[in-house]
């Protein structure tokens, strides 16, 4: 039966099938028209307590409301002639806000959350109206995006015209604004072309053409699919099988478990690693074998002892004061907020038997102290039992202590110190690599088959945990557990589940040290201390880890003087700071070791995956094939090839080499087994440096003198393996200035001495009125910028501001002339940020400015050992000197220099009138602190919407931002009372510069008027942004459809003429040119598709990455984006599709700008509010 067409669709209809646009949607139309084929699943209990939930929030935003003298019309929302009525009636009269609205058109019917009432003109009169969203998530989702954009469309035609804005009310409130706003305008785009994908599969649905069923998120539909795909022994029953090897697998015509069991060793798949295929099917085999048994246990195999290096092998000897944890966590859905309830342990008391402790917490203040307990039991145990372990199934109790220790600021360094040491013993992956288990996953409940008859009680699932523990908290039942009166009996119950699967975790270990395999095999030895030390093949001496103690307590000083009820975090404490800068001053404090941590953490982890595991990280090269051997200087260079399709962040920077650790693998069989990683005798891990070519991505040597080489003990022969993965080594170059962070940290905390004040100004985020004048003048006239900002920072004391330089705006020259006006006014001024290149960009800049002016001031760069050598290359043939720390003159008018020189005590008390930090996009707002006090005004240079620095930790609050994204607070341009925006663009045409400015200055950037003269004349359109699509399916990091495109393309430009603006003699003239291969540049976001281009093209173009050619311009810009379509993207399309890098790649054209790509980009399924606002640009700029 065809589905019917004048049936109304609705937005959650609408936002399924931007989810599951092919099963869950089809599926979805089915029940529409014939609901006894597609009944709807039954919700689960943690459904049915989130829709409860969801009312509730809508209640109290409801009664916030109304305490606040705002009317609000309550409607049924019931959709039917009535409440359509009664909605436009309420629209009418004007109501601040209406309840359950039920609109409609001639295709869709809804009942928004909530419409607020604005001051806007429209067809109801001096006011109009825009939707709202409740939802109980304290994170927006893109299918929120699409309801609010449905009731946008659904308000239209009863307006006159589209809301311009929507809004969220999302769970998580702590203040602040109580919605999120957001510009219909951003995500329109890809919204109507989800509207039309809509149509045309309802116009073109046949209910006869079911869909294969395929796992994925199918929204509701999604039990329905899952049970359906068991029915059929769909490959999904393979413990640990991947959406990529299930597609692979069937591919080759394996679509089932059996089909897999019966496929024989040896017989390979394309596209599948040998040995990652064998434990597939491995695993299909013992599954399989569990179905025969009759006592219900899982069938299990003991890997062979020779693949136990990273599964039994990690097990340490058992002790008497072993400790088996275990933690409840409840995400409260109203405000957000995840709580760490119950911390519980069991351990074997003095009689040795088995006992259980718990430490409960409703409250964030019981949270901080419930953990400080557990830490100091734990910390009190190891005095008595020095020779314990923490055992936990899983990696949630690693991530959440490390998570509390960040958030309470407590503990940190001994929660590191645990990581470190091992002292938390992970079974699940020693399961994992040790053991085959005939189940369908390696959950605890699944595992502990193996030895018990698993959970019986009123709790049996982390779902149902939830559900009770939201059940306890409107129960009014005490918040002690127990069954006595006075005590709570669904707090027992939690309790009772809690202290099982501790005793479930102490029975799995038991279990496998009974294992007769286990014998040949010796304990872990104990890391105590010695991982802590390690330190870039250096030990970190006690006063380092003094340094991080001492700055943990300084922010600890800080965080303890805020108020425990904190009504308005602006207003100001006894410091002279508002609450919410000294308690963002106490989380930049320990930044930089937060950062380090995380770098050690995620290293260890990565040395404890399977070799598959590591094939998908990004600072892992896997499988690396030794090719040979041959000298590099007076060391040995070990030469390995790999797989330059793995997702690598790494390349080649010269004077800095990444520093690898080395894990053999060997062949053993079907499978690829590791062994430890190289080690010296002390145990910590030997590493090498490797140097890396851009021009052989595929290709690293390890650099090792004969010494190093004899230094290892696990190394048979004398020689690194034939085959081996290459793990990253944290860099930690922070610890090089420990000491004097914690100068300064404690001279801020206990000394009181004051913040900088133009830092002050920055971090308070204070006005300065004088700005919105000067950016009208230099908006009126760009030519005066450098001479308003500088006159402006002549007079200025104690003040911070931002020079924003969109691509082609000039930023570096602007920079570079404001800072030789202020020497030629008598200041001095230091430069910094990340890069030494970027340093030594502005000082040429400045330099060549001051040689214009016959100006002999010096100018200098700060070099380290490592920079030297680049930093001579770089600044050769000017007059800028680069000398080392002992070498510098004492003031020189210009220096340029890193935090690592800047922190020193040697620039305190101001010596600079001014501290310019170029790319401050890039530069850590923790770094600026540090720095601010050598200068009384700050400059900041950059523009946030190009490339920036990513962090690893998860910082709290804003401390993770960078210095320039703080002051922007996600504006697109700054605000003209915190700094200049150079709005014009001496670089592109007006038809490039205005798509540009649309989709990423909010339309105020403008080109020259004299760059209309920018064109290439050739056959295709000779100026602006061109789509060129290239149909293509299947690829992810190459793309040889595109690479045939652009090959083409290069040819056809090539030798054909061109013209642009430029100035000459301080006037702008139109100068001609013909392309050469210098006139075009190519980039791609994959190394893979790079050096196919490369090859491809040769000296025909410029070919790179889009982070190398920042700074960069051409008359010609092509940008390949590779993939076909965002499932296929590696990274996916946060990456593809970011949009610093998307503006970086399109703005560097002079004349013509192409980007190449598979439409289908656009059709991708998002994760993020921020992935739909990229597919939106895509869409744009598709047109």
């Amino acid at each position: 039966m065809p589905a019917s067409r004048d049936r109304l669709i609705t937005p959650s209809q609408l936002a399924l099938f931007s989810r599951s646009p092919v099963i869950g949607a089809w599926w979805e139309e089915v029940h529409a028209t014939d609901p006894e084929r597609a009944p709807r699943p039954k919700a689960k209990a943690l459904d049915d307590l989130l829709k409860v939930a969801g009312l509730k929030h809508e209640e109290v935003l409801i009664a916030l409301l109304e305490e606040r003298g705002k009317t609000v019309a309550k409607l049924r929302g019931q959709q039917d002639d009535s409440d359509y009525a009664a909605t436009l009636a309420a629209m009418r009269s004007g109501a601040d806000y209406i309840w359950q609205a039920s609109l409609r058109n001639g295709e869709m019917r809804g009942s928004a959350d909530l419409l607020e009432r604005i001051e806007q003109p429209s067809a109801l009169g001096a006011w109009s109206y825009i939707p709202i969203e409740c939802k109980l998530s304290s994170h927006p989702k893109p299918i929120y995006l699409v309801q609010a954009c449905a009731y946008c469309e659904l308000l239209t035609p009863i307006l006159g015209s589209r809301p311009e804005q929507f809004r969220l009310y999302l769970g998580g409130k702590k203040g602040g604004e109580l919605f999120r706003t957001y510009a219909s305008q951003e995500f329109w785009s890809w919204y109507e072309q989800l509207r039309q994908r809509y149509r045309d599969f309802r116009a073109g649905f046949d209910p006869s053409l079911e869909p294969e069923d395929a796992p994925g998120d199918h929204g509701l539909w999604e039990p329905f699919i899952q049970e359906r795909l068991e029915r059929k022994r769909d490959l999904i029953l393979v413990a640990g099988m991947r959406q990529s090897q299930r597609d692979k697998l069937r591919a080759a015509g394996l679509t089932t478990i059996d089909a897999l069991a019966a496929s024989a060793d040896g017989e390979p798949v394309p596209g599948l690693d040998a040995a990652v295929l064998q434990r597939l099917r491995d695993q299909a085999r013992i599954q399989i074998a569990s179905e025969t048994r009759s006592d219900g246990r899982p069938a299990f195999q003991v890997r062979p002892r020779e693949q136990q290096a990273r599964g039994l092998a990690m097990l340490p000897a058992p002790d008497a004061g072993d400790i088996w944890f275990d933690m409840e966590g409840y995400p409260d859905p109203i405000t957000g907020e995840k709580l760490e309830y119950l911390f519980g342990a069991c351990y074997r008391n003095a009689a040795g038997e088995l006992a259980f402790q718990g430490w409960w917490a409703h409250t964030p203040a019981e949270e901080k102290r419930a953990f400080d307990k557990f830490v100091a039991w734990v910390e009190e145990r190891r005095q008595r039992y020095p020779d314990l372990h923490v055992y936990h199934y899983a990696s949630y109790e690693k991530t959440a202590l490390g998570n509390l220790a960040s958030r309470h600021q407590i503990h940190q360094a001994r929660i590191d110190q645990w990581l470190r040491e091992e002292l938390l013993v992970d079974l699940y992956p020693i399961v994992r690599n040790g053991l085959l288990v005939g189940a369908p996953s390696y959950s605890i409940k699944k595992v502990e088959r193996l030895y018990d008859e698993g959970h019986s009680g009123e709790v049996e699932s982390a779902a149902d945990s939830v559900v009770q523990y939201a059940e306890w908290r409107k129960s009014g039942e005490p918040g002690v557990p127990g069954k006595a009166p006075g005590r709570s009996p669904l707090l027992q119950a939690l309790q009772d589940y809690n202290e099982k699967d501790c005793q479930v975790t102490e029975g799995l270990h038991r279990f496998l040290l009974g294992l007769p395999e286990l014998r040949q095999i010796p304990f872990r030895a104990n890391r105590w201390g010695s991982t802590a030390r390690e330190n870039n093949g250096e030990d970190a001496d006690v006063q380092t880890q003094a340094f991080e103690r001492d700055l943990e307590v300084a922010a600890r000083e800080l965080q303890g003087e805020l108020p425990d009820l904190l009504e308005d975090e602006e207003a100001m404490g006894p410091r002279g700071l508002s609450w919410r800068v000294q308690r963002l001053l106490g989380q930049l404090i320990n930044f930089h070791e937060r950062e380090g941590k995380v770098e050690w953490w995620e290293f260890f982890h990565r040395l404890q995956m399977t070799p598959d595991e590591r094939e998908n990280d990004s600072e892992v090269i896997a499988g690396a094939r030794l090719e040979g051997k041959g000298p590099i200087k007076s060391s040995l260079g070990f030469h390995y090839r790999f797989d330059a399709d793995q997702p690598l962040k790494l390349a080649a920077k010269e004077g800095r080499h990444p520093i690898f650790a080395v894990i053999p693998l060997v062949r053993d069989g079907e499978h690829l087994q590791p062994l430890e990683p190289l080690a010296l005798a002390d145990g910590k891990t030997w590493s090498a440096a490797g140097l890396l070519d851009d021009t052989r991505i595929d290709q690293v040597s390890l650099k090792a003198s004969p010494t190093s080489l004899a230094r290892i003990v696990n190394l048979p022969g004398g020689q690194l393996p034939d085959q081996a993965d290459l793990v990253l080594m944290p860099k930690l170059i922070y610890r090089t200035m420990l000491k004097d962070l914690v100068r300064l940290a404690q001279g801020w905390v206990f000394e009181r001495q004051p913040l900088p004040p133009a830092l002050l100004q920055l971090l308070e985020r204070r006005s300065v009125p004088e700005l919105v004048a000067l950016n009208e003048r230099v908006r009126q006239n760009p030519a005066s910028t450098a001479a308003e900002l500088s006159a402006f920072l002549q007079q200025a004391d104690g003040v911070g501001v931002s020079l924003q330089g969109p691509p082609g705006t000039g930023k570096t020259t602007v920079t570079g002339a404001v800072i030789a006006q202020l020497v030629a006014a008598g200041q001095r001024v230091a430069v910094s940020s990340n890069s030494n290149a970027a340093i030594n960009n502005v000082l040429k800049k400045v330099q060549g400015e001051l040689d214009s002016r016959g100006s002999s001031a010096l100018v200098v760069k700060a070099a380290s050992s490592s920079s030297e050598k680049s930093d001579v290359k770089a600044l050769a043939g000017t007059r800028v000197q680069a000398l080392k720390a002992k070498d510098l003159p004492g003031s020189p008018d210009v220096l340029g220099a890193t935090i690592y020189t800047l922190v020193k005590e040697a620039y305190d008390g101001a010596p600079f009138d001014l501290l310019v930090i170029d790319e401050a996009g890039q530069v850590s707002l923790s770094h600026l602190l540090y720095m601010s006090r050598v200068a009384r005004n700050i400059l900041l240079v950059g523009d946030q919407q190009q490339l920036s620095q990513p962090n690893r930790a998860a910082h709290p609050g804003e401390s993770g931002l960078s210095c320039l994204d703080y002051v922007m607070q996600e504006h697109a341009v700054v605000p003209p009372d915190r700094g200049v925006f150079l709005a014009t663009s001496w670089r592109m045409p007006p038809s490039l510069t205005a798509v540009v400015s649309e989709l990423f200055y909010a339309g105020q950037l403008q080109a020259s008027p004299a760059n209309t003269a920018n064109r290439v004349l050739w056959k295709g359109p000779q100026q602006g942004l061109v789509f060129e699509p290239v149909a293509h399916s299947g690829n992810s990091t190459l793309s040889d459809e595109e690479v045939d495109h652009i090959a083409a393309l290069v040819e056809q430009l090539l030798g054909r003429p061109y013209q642009r603006a430029r100035l000459v003699n301080g006037q702008m003239e139109t100068c001609d040119g013909v392309l050469s291969g210098e006139d075009i540049l190519v980039t791609a976001p994959y190394n893979l598709q790079v050096n196919r281009l490369q090859r491809r093209l040769g000296s025909k173009a410029r070919v790179g990455t889009v982070d190398r050619f920042q700074g960069q311009e051409a008359p010609v810009a092509i940008h390949s984006l590779t993939a076909s379509d965002g499932d296929a993207a590696p990274r996916g399309i946060d990456f593809l599709l970011d949009p610093n890098r998307l503006n970086v790649a399109i703005s560097r054209a002079r004349c013509l700008s192409i980007v190449v790509g598979s439409p289908e980009l656009t059709t991708g399924i998002s994760s993020s509010i921020q992935n739909v606002q990229r597919l939106s640009r895509l869409c744009r700029l598709i047109g």
